[in-house]
């Protein structure tokens, strides 16, 4: 199965120091912040199966 994984965990934790940051003035309300993701392809996406 192809699947983007996003982390959920790691992303919800972003997000709320994110908030702690903006909330404490450490960082602005427009801060943007990347998160890291995968794609997991299956055999059949990449053209690997025979």
């Amino acid at each position: 199965m192809t699947a983007v994984d996003l982390r959920p965990a790691d992303y919800g934790r972003a997000c709320a120091e994110l908030l702690c940051d903006i909330l404490a003035r450490r960082a602005g309300p427009d801060t943007v912040r990347h998160h890291s993701w995968v794609l997991d392809t299956r055999p059949s996406t990449t053209g690997s199966h025979p």
